[in-house]
């Protein structure tokens, strides 16, 4: 069984389908002959373009070891006749999820550190120190007892080194899993989306790209129910499926975009803002421009920010709490044997 595809070589593939519709040149063979990172995956879809199917349809073969969103993005580039312009909005994109992923790995190291160094001299105090103690008031239980009284050699080796190994290789493993292509972009981001402001730039980036497809699509005379389609599957973010559908069942039987409130509430407000204006006005590929622009700016602003608030925020609250529950357990004792000493006579 093939392993899946990493983002780095999601962003590989990427680029070189960018090079190659850009200067014209046939996919099929370029990507047989790929080399370097991302060549299996652009074998592959080589071989399938070469029996005959189009890159929408090779993509979309992967199932789960590509994103979705990659192949609507494709096939949305394909019916806009603008391709190359998808697929550099793409790599934007795949650039940004690469980004947060470094920014969030880089905030966790120190504090995860921090967490198995004191861990370790927990143990080793309780084992070591904690008998130290027990002079002054035999019947006194202490908070580190446990490694006193019931812990033996093995054991305390074992909470000493395999645990913590135990830890980091887990870290490492969820690092790894969220690290796969088919994870990226979407609420299928796995742990990252729970880091505090990743949900965020996620969140901003399948707006801008919702805008951005949607502006590549109305542009070149897709009609626009189907254009919502396209957009909505290819944004990468759930939540706009929906009321996308929504909206382009009602064009479907009439009714104006206008009177969907419910649904144009549901979508990014410059976005909603854009499909409200009247169809004659022509001003809805130029709003939807200007809205993928201000998503998408909005996007690179939060990320840059997570890049320096996110490992000081990490630091602190992990690294403030291990080492305010490190100076609690090791004082506690200390304070019980004066407190003892003091009340003799």
């Amino acid at each position: 069984m093939r392993p899946p595809p990493t983002l780095d070589d999601l962003h590989a593939l990427n680029a070189e389908l960018l090079a190659l519709t850009r200067a014209g040149l046939p996919i099929e063979a370029a990507l047989c002959g790929a080399s370097g990172r991302g060549a299996e995956l652009a074998d592959v879809l080589g071989q399938r373009m070469t029996a005959g199917a189009s890159l929408a349809e090779a993509v979309r073969s992967q199932g789960d070891r590509l994103p979705a969103t990659y192949g609507a993005v494709v096939e949305a580039g394909v019916r806009s006749g603008r391709l190359p312009a998808a697929l550099e909005d793409y790599a934007r994109a795949l650039a940004r999820a690469i980004h947060l992923r470094h920014v969030v790995a880089l905030a966790m190291v120190y504090p995860l550190i921090l967490v198995v160094l004191a861990w370790q001299l927990l143990v080793f105090a309780g084992k070591k120190l904690i008998p130290a103690y027990g002079w002054i008031d035999p019947d006194r239980r202490y908070p580190l007892e446990f490694f006193r009284w019931e812990a033996g050699d093995g054991l305390v080796a074992t909470l000493v080194v395999v645990l913590p190994l135990l830890v980091m290789l887990g870290a490492w493993f969820c690092w790894q899993r969220s690290g796969a292509a088919s994870r990226t972009l979407s609420a299928k981001a796995g742990w990252l989306r729970w880091v505090p402001g990743v949900g965020r730039v996620i969140r901003l980036t399948a707006a801008a790209n919702l805008a951005d497809l949607l502006a590549l699509l109305v542009t070149h005379r897709t009609p626009l129910a189907e254009s919502l389609r396209l957009a909505s599957d290819a944004s990468g973010w759930p939540a706009y499926l929906a009321p996308c559908a929504q909206i382009a069942d009602a064009i479907g039987r009439g009714e104006a975009v206008r009177d969907q409130s419910e649904a144009l509430a549901a979508l990014p407000s410059a976005v909603s803002m854009a499909l409200r204006t009247p169809p004659e006005s022509n001003l809805l590929p130029r709003m939807l421009r200007g809205a993928a622009q201000q998503y998408e700016s909005r996007a690179a602003a939060a990320a840059e920010g997570l890049s320096v608030t996110l490992p000081m925020a990490a630091t602190v609250a992990i690294g403030g709490t291990v080492t305010l529950a490190y100076a609690l357990l090791m004082l506690t004792p200390y304070i019980f044997s004066l407190q003892e000493i003091a009340a003799w006579h």
